[in-house]
């Protein structure tokens, strides 16, 4: 695949750059603003701070979110190179006079950089405020401040280099360099921003020196010194990250756009991790966005790295919550009354706010930084249309939780009335200031607002005071959740600065601190509900209820006593910025220092102010009852300094944690062979052969070993395995590693896809389904599975593996309810379902916990590609190890270490078609009975769903497959321990003697399918007039049999009955056996785990019977505890069906299809039951290999040569026939049709036939995002008149596909003659490049 491309791409080259002229380089660069300390902003917070007691408020907060509620958000100072700058802090009183008294020093000036106003701040009466509260950082000549308590040794230090580099006398540059910007005319914003600013993160990259060394790293971004979003934390192992995230920030005159590169660091416990700051870059609003809305930019991370990234600004208008989306308001901007009347919800309550809030409170409590981490805007989107369209079909149990709390936020964002009024605010602020000994109940301070917003306002604060509860869990505290709801509950800025405080200040820059703090204190005091929903939603964690019940008391400085909380530690010194600032409940000395010197200096305030005004408690004994808690609480700080300092540690030591038992070994290798006129195999349909390709096909191996065994079990995207191809890859394995691995190590299984190549089969009967042996549909097999094997075994490591299981519903149904139906009724009462739902999931991980891969066993057809399907799929099964392993990876489908194989099981009577069959001719149900329709009979009766489209409903199933064995990976604990054991036997299956009981003996009968054979199923019906459930034969087709073939021996009939046989394929030969006679029974036992390799298609209960057998022989000698039997279905070699013997009798095409007669199940039985034993007794070298199979030599091929390729006059083989469009949305598919060749003539499977490139305007090259492995592309081949045919490439545009530039790529090979011979060249092509946008209406044409 990979030459493929590389010999594509230096046809086109990089010099085929976009063709579309590009707009030149723009440079903008941020205003300069000389660095200073405003001191207005300085007195705002430090004089107003004995007033409500803000120095004790202030530092009861977070470091993340003090240094936002310190910050002048009205006028925020510029940002500062990182290193250069000045921690802004609180000042007191007593440091008023130094700082002005600094800031008319001259500044000095190094290397063209501006120095900072005050690089050392010097205040020993508050040093241990400072300590606790900022962090100090080296200056620009390196020296580390004198009062500096911490150091930021383990960051590298930064480049000695301006902000701003003037260029010239009339240019500066900023280190964002402006790539694309794009935009209707006449935009042009003013000194500020304000609006809905997209930003969409694509490429990190950093210059380091440690080589393959693999990093914990996340974003944040920052508006004008407030943190407004971050990303999750990735995993970097390289020195470039591809990154897909995008945000969206609600500004309000914002002036600079900051993003910071954090490093965070486990600790031992891997619970927590440490965050340090490693690199960080800004950019100027005001000067980016004059003439364009949308910016391709490339942001210098000082010191070491680069972000390639993308602004979009959407201009709202000013005030208010105007709705971002524009139209007519339905929920949201649209008036809380009016929403409530129109929804006539009995709650008062938005169903919005209800619904989400619920799903929050049911799975989202423990969520780490909830409503801290922003959603995916394209999701957020979708969420948004729902609620628009209809709140009340909304269902958010599959919405991600970060979408969730973001919808929420944007819908009270943009309310044109926010709920808190100005009323409400200026009350909660009156009792913030009020006298310490009046009280309030705290639901009161709602009385004052309208029902509807009272009643909302209610029901959220609710639930944020539960959020708050679970705050050990989700590291959201209420003054963490103040921070995050303060800007979105009260009133919009413009209001506030028409407005003049209680301070008597403007509102301007104080409005949002006010916000927090009036939040901050609602929260606290709110008393916690009880919390709804079943327990087991939260694993039996109660919350923590803080002041329940508790008065509404004004708080005093240093009066802890309404918090869980403490004071916080002190800043940690390799800790930088803290985005997720869990409050540390333990004091250190230094919080005991801080507690005493603010206590000492709020205890000095309260009697001057209690001299001057009698307060009803009493001046006089307040004094002593204060003087006596400080004694007393100076004693107990020396007591506990001196427990802690002399204490012995008498924990115990967690033990180590045992060594791995197990070497394994994961691989995965491309087996797809030439997707064109091959006979796809599995609905036995002559008109569905390849013509085109959907998703490629690969095999997953999996080795372990434990030092005195090896096993190997292999997943591959086929129909199934049959006989030639297990003896052909056997062979192959032995020519490479000899007798390492051997039929009685190694297990293939299929997964079943029906829409696999066939070709690979050497009895008659799988033959003339698929005309014959095809050499070049079986090489890229055999290859393919060697190849995977052989990395697996490259890859050998130590390592663990997990188990575990869970039952998936509404994700199969059985097909054949009939003979389910005639099972014994005590039988059947045993299990709730008459199909298997238990997802069972092997998870693999090396010695350090990093996870290798997983399989996962579940029972359903892989029939959502229906039998009209002409494309080479891997069909729902496959598609879920797609889904998986690029999730993992976040690579290619195919590329990337971790492998996902989802494997077939007892799938025989069961299907993915959930809605039942269904006549397509008239849409009513078909006959319950025999599955036919009244016009068209079975060829009309189809199954149906979840999806009237098949490619829709392939994608359902898969992912919800996907989504279970995602769940039960991230859950699996329980670890797969105990030696490795394999069993394998050849046995004659035509002549088994099967034992009953004491006194019964059966016997299997030679090969023979019946009437309903002819029938078909519900998910592929025949064309004849057969129906099933056929117990009598057809005196017509039995005729024409019987001429052609040969009627079957009166021996076979009895053995069989009650089947009527139409071919007795155990008595044909000619020209080669029909039927195989001699089959592979083979058991793999991992620990506590045994695999059953089946060769065949088992139904739910007969999977269910041998289960059990080969459990109870397994644990019936004590060797065995708990073990897990699964069922690998499709194994070794293909012989129909296995029903149970009551199934049998009703003769469906189940039975019909179990071909060694009626007693074939128990026959499997008693033959997996003595290999169990022998396992069990460590007797299996005792075993006898029984007979070997035939590996025929002389096959017969019916499908002829590749022709040779004709091409239209004044043509060339790439050329474009039908051209895409210049501009597509996100949704939009996009496809060009190409001259084209045979795809027979390319090389399997290492050809490409299709790709899709994206532009990077960064490296200014063509960079892969899409392959024809990908489910996003089609590659379809259509054979023309006079040897013509043509190549049509579809690229179905993904919500989630970043704007900017792609092409669509197609290469393959054509057939000419010269001189008489046979010469096979290669030929490429590519489309126009075209552009993926957001929106029609903001592209400029």
């Amino acid at each position: 695949m990979k030459k493929t491309l590389s010999r594509l791409r230096s046809r086109t080259g990089p010099g085929d750059a976009c063709p579309i002229a590009t707009p030149p380089t723009q440079s903008h660069a941020p205003s300069t603003i000389a660095p200073s300390i405003r001191r207005d902003g300085i007195r705002a917070h430090g004089g107003g701070g004995s007033a409500h007691g803000g120095g004790a408020y202030l530092q009861s907060l977070f470091s993340s979110s003090r240094s936002w509620v310190l910050s002048d958000h009205a006028q925020a100072p510029p940002i500062l190179p990182l290193g250069e700058g000045l921690i802004w802090y609180n000042p007191i009183p007593e440091e008023e006079a130094e700082l002005e008294r600094r800031e008319e020093e001259p500044k000095e000036s190094s290397g063209g950089g501006s120095e900072s106003v005050i690089d050392r701040i010097r205040s020993p009466a508050l040093k241990l405020r400072r300590k606790l509260s900022f962090k100090s950082r080296r200056d620009r000549r390196g020296n580390s401040s004198q009062d500096a308590p911490l150091s930021v040794q383990d960051t590298p230090p930064f480049k000695k280099r301006p902000l701003i580099q003037p260029q010239s006398d009339d240019d500066e540059v900023s280190p964002v360099t402006s790539l694309q910007g794009e935009g209707p005319r006449g935009f042009s914003p003013a000194h500020s921003v304000t609006g809905v600013l997209t930003v969409n993160l694509r490429r990190l990259e950093l210059i380091t020196d440690r080589v393959g060394v693999s990093r914990c790293v996340s974003m944040v971004m920052q508006v004008d010194d407030v943190i407004r979003a971050r990303t999750a934390v990735m995993t970097m192992t390289d020195s470039a990250l591809q990154l897909d995230h995008s945000f969206s920030l609600q500004l309000e005159r914002a002036q600079r756009l900051r993003v910071l590169l954090l490093r965070s660091n486990m600790t031992s416990q891997m619970q927590s991790s440490r965050t340090r700051l490693c690199a960080g870059g800004g950019v100027s609003l005001s000067t980016l966005f004059t003439d364009s809305q949308t910016v391709d930019l490339v942001l210098d991370l000082e010191p070491r790295g680069k972000l390639q990234l993308s602004l979009n600004l959407k201009v709202t208008q000013k005030g208010g919550g105007a709705s971002v989306s524009g139209g007519s308001a339905q929920v949201f901007g649209a008036e809380l009354t009016d929403l409530v009347q129109r929804e006539m919800s009995e709650e008062l309550v938005p169903l919005i706010v209800q619904k989400t809030v619920n799903e929050i409170n049911r799975r989202g409590l423990k969520v780490l930084g909830i409503y801290r981490v922003c959603g995916s805007s394209s999701l957020k989107q979708k969420l948004r249309l729902s609620f628009e369209k209809n709140s009340s079909n909304v269902d958010l149990k599959g919405a991600e939780l970060h979408d969730i709390t973001g919808i929420l936020k944007d819908f009270l964002r943009e309310l044109p009335s926010p709920l808190v009024t100005l009323s409400l605010c200026e009350e909660v602020r009156r009792v913030m200031m009020s006298d310490p000994c009046v009280t309030l109940d705290p639901v009161q301070l709602l009385q004052c607002l309208p029902p509807v917003e009272r009643a909302t306002l209610s029901f959220l604060l609710d639930h944020l005071a539960l959020v708050c509860s679970f705050s050990s869990f989700n590291k959201m505290s209420a003054q963490n959740v103040a921070v995050c709801f303060g800007p979105v509950l009260f009133i919009q800025t413009d209001q506030w600065e028409h407005s003049t405080t209680l301070t008597g200040q403007s509102g301007q820059g104080l409005d949002f601190k006010q916000h927090i703090e009036a939040l901050h204190f609602l929260l606290t005091h709110w008393p916690v509900p009880p919390l709804q929903g079943p327990a087991e939603e939260v694993d039996g964690v109660l919350p923590q209820h803080r002041c329940r019940g508790r008065s509404l008391r004004h708080r005093q400085a240093g009066d802890w006593s309404c918090y869980h909380q403490r004071a916080p530690a002190a800043v940690d010194e390799e800790s930088v910025l803290d985005v997720e600032a869990p409050f540390n409940c333990r004091l250190s000395l230094k919080d005991f220092d801080l507690l005493i010197q603010d206590f000492h200096m709020r205890l000095n305030q309260t009697e001057d102010r209690m001299a001057s005004s009698r307060s009803c408690c009493g001046a006089p004994l307040l004094q002593v009852v204060l003087s006596v808690m400080l004694l007393l609480m100076t004693v107990a700080c020396v007591g506990l300094i001196i427990a802690m300092a002399t204490g012995p540690n008498t924990d115990p030591p967690p033990p180590p944690p045992p060594p791995p038992s197990y070497l394994i070994g994961l691989g995965r290798a491309d087996c797809t062979g030439p997707p064109a006129e091959v006979p796809l195999m599995g609905y036995a349909n002559a008109e569905q052969t390849a013509a085109g390709l959907h998703t490629r096909l690969y095999s997953r191996a999996f080795i372990v070993d434990d030092g005195r065994r090896r096993v190997v079990f292999v997943s591959v995207d086929v129909g199934m395995v049959s006989q030639r191809l297990r003896l052909e890859v056997l062979q192959g394995l032995k020519q490479r590693f000899g007798s390492l691995y051997t039929r009685e190590n190694v297990l293939l299984s299929g997964t079943h896809t029906h829409s696999g190549l066939g070709g690979y089969f050497q009895y008659t009967l799988f033959m003339l389904s698929t005309k014959g042996y095809i050499k070049a549909s079986v090489q890229p097999l055999v290859q393919g599975i060697i190849r995977s094997i052989a990395v697996a075994h490259r890859n050998m490591r130590s390592g663990r593996i997990f188990r575990n299981s869970g039952p998936l519903q509404q994700n199969s149904l059985n097909r054949s309810p009939q003979s389910y139906s005639n099972n014994p009724q005590e039988e059947r009462e045993r299990f709730p379902d008459d199909t298997d739902k238990q997802v069972t999931v092997l998870k693999f991980t090396d010695a350090d916990g990093d996870g290798l891969g997983v399989l996962s066993w579940f029972a359903v057809h892989a029939v959502s590609m229906n039998y009209t399907n002409r494309l080479v799929s891997s069909d729902n099964m496959g598609l879920s190890s797609i889904i998986m392993e690029t999730e993992k990876n976040q690579d290619l489908p195919g590329e990337g270490r971790f492998v996902a194989a989802f494997c077939s099981s007892n799938l025989g009577d069961v299907t993915p078609n959930t809605r039942g069959p269904y006549c397509s001719n008239t849409g009513l149900k078909c006959d319950y009975l025999n599955s036919s329709c009244p016009v068209g009979g079975t060829k009309f009766c189809q199954g149906l769903g979840p999806s009237d489209d098949m490619f829709e409903s392939t994608w359902i199933i898969a992912e919800n497959i996907y989504k279970k064995t995602k769940e039960l990976y991230v859950s699996a604990v329980e670890e797969v321990l105990g030696p490795l054991h394999f069993a394998h036997q050849w046995i004659d299956m035509s002549n088994v003697s099967v034992r009953l009981n004491s006194t019964h003996t059966v016997r299997t009968c030679k090969p023979a399918l019946g009437h309903s054979f002819a029938a078909g199923t519900t998910d592929g019906g025949g064309d004849l007039n057969f129906t099933q459930g056929s117990v009598e034969g057809d005196p017509f087709w039995d005729g024409i049999r019987d001429a052609l073939l040969g009627a079957p021996s009166n021996e076979t009939q009895d053995c069989h009955r009650p089947k009527p046989i139409l071919f007795s394929t155990g008595e044909m030969s000619k020209p080669l056996p029909w039927h195989p006679t001699i089959i592979d029974v083979q058991i793999l036992v991992l620990g506590s785990l045994a695999i059953l390799g089946i060769p065949g298609e088992i139904t739910t209960m007969g999977g269910r019977r041998l289960r059990k057998a080969v459990r109870q022989e397994l644990q019936s000698g004590g060797s065995f505890k708990d073990v897990e039997v699964v069922v690998a279905g499709l194994s070794n070699v293909y012989t129909h069906y296995i029903t149970t013997y009551e199934e049998y009798q009703v003769q469906r095409y189940e039975g019909a299809s179990t071909i060694y007669g009626p007693h074939t199940l128990s026959a499997y039985i008693q033959q997996f039951t003595r290999l169990s034993r022998a396992i069990r007794e460590d007797s299996v070298s005792g075993l006898d290999s029984g007979p070997e199979p035939p590996f025929v030599s002389k096959l017969f091929s019916l499908l002829p040569a590749a022709a040779v390729d004709k091409k239209p006059e004044n043509s060339s083989f790439g050329d474009v026939l039908d051209q895409v469009h210049g501009v597509y949305r996100q949704g939009d598919v996009a496809s060009v049709t190409f001259v084209a060749g045979n795809p027979r003539h390319s090389e399997m499977p290492d050809h490409t036939f299709a790709a899709v490139e994206k532009f990077d305007n960064l490296t200014q090259k063509w960079d892969l995002v899409y392959t024809d492995a990908s489910w996003e592309t089609r590659f379809h081949w259509l054979k023309g008149e006079g040897r013509r045919s043509n190549a049509t490439v579809q690229w179905f545009i993904p919500d989630t596909a970043p704007s900017g530039w792609y092409r669509i790529l197609h290469a393959g090979h054509y057939k000419e003659i010269k001189n008489f011979r046979p010469i096979i060249k290669e030929y490429s092509g590519q489309s126009e490049a075209f552009r993926v946008v957001d929106n029609y209406y903001t592209t400029r044409t």
